[in-house]
């Protein structure tokens, strides 16, 4: 529990420095005041605003607490990794302060398979995050192999900064539907890894956010990224804001 508060007291006082912070990244997209402290769903039918604490990276290393209990539980680890692709690099170090991931085996018997608790940040950007795996869940009767390695694969997710999806298919899901990352899983850790980038020429929807900013809706990731108006004659090239009657919508961030 007291790792728990120290986390959420972390990562709420990032949220409110990084409303600020404007790169051509994932670190320029809109935070809305209401989300928790990952990436948010990636959908077909919804148009998604996202959290800004992610990992920043696609490199990452990971240990076990207990080296012995790699025996056990890195092959999962592998095999959820290998459903990312190449949009992780993800390696096992022995080196346990060095790791960015841990992961910790809770042998009590719990109401989950595994989750993530991130430690501490840097700036936006992860840097410590521990998972932990219920060892009496994750070896429980009925849960076949294909369904720990999405464990794994879901778990490294969160990891990176992902949160759930709404739709069934994804391996961000909340509950184990497919053995194969969606499209918009892919997507969404590209963003998380900055490997997907948005500038002010970037593709997409540029609609009107408020009297200083606009949005891009990109098509590519479903994120709302915001950038300053560029205005000529006193309308934004962009958006169109400040002319032909087009007015400003609610800036989740102001």
């Amino acid at each position: 529990m007291k790792k728990l508060m120290t986390a959420v007291c972390i990562l709420t006082m990032l949220v409110s420095l990084v409303f600020t912070a404007y790169a051509a990244s994932l670190d320029n997209v809109d935070v809305p005041t209401w989300a928790g402290w990952a990436i948010l769903s990636w959908t077909d039918s919804s148009n998604v605003l996202h959290e800004k604490i992610h990992r920043g990276s696609k490199n990452m290393t990971y240990s076990f607490a207990v080296p012995t209990e790699m025996n056990s539980y890195n092959s999962y680890i592998v095999s959820g990794k290998a459903k990312w692709g190449n949009t992780i690099n993800l390696s096992y170090t022995s080196n346990n302060l060095n790791a960015v991931l841990h992961v910790d085996i809770d042998y009590m018997v719990q109401s989950f398979y595994a989750y993530v608790e991130p430690e501490s940040c840097n700036g936006p950007h992860i840097t410590d995050v521990t998972m932990f795996i219920s060892q009496p869940v994750f070896f429980g009767a009925g849960v076949t192999d294909n369904h720990r390695k999405w464990v794994c694969a879901h778990e490294i997710g969160h990891a990176y900064g992902l949160a759930h999806t709404s739709s069934t298919g994804h391996i961000m899901y909340d509950t184990y539907t497919t053995d194969t990352a969606h499209s918009e899983d892919l997507a969404g850790m590209e963003v998380l890894t900055h490997q997907h980038t948005h500038t002010s020429s970037s593709q997409g929807d540029w609609l009107p956010s408020s009297y200083q900013y606009h949005q891009l809706f990109c098509h590519y990731c479903n994120a709302y990224v915001k950038f300053p108006h560029e205005m000529v004659n006193g309308v934004c090239v962009k958006c169109g804001y400040g002319g032909g009657g087009v007015g400003a919508i609610p800036d989740p961030t102001e």
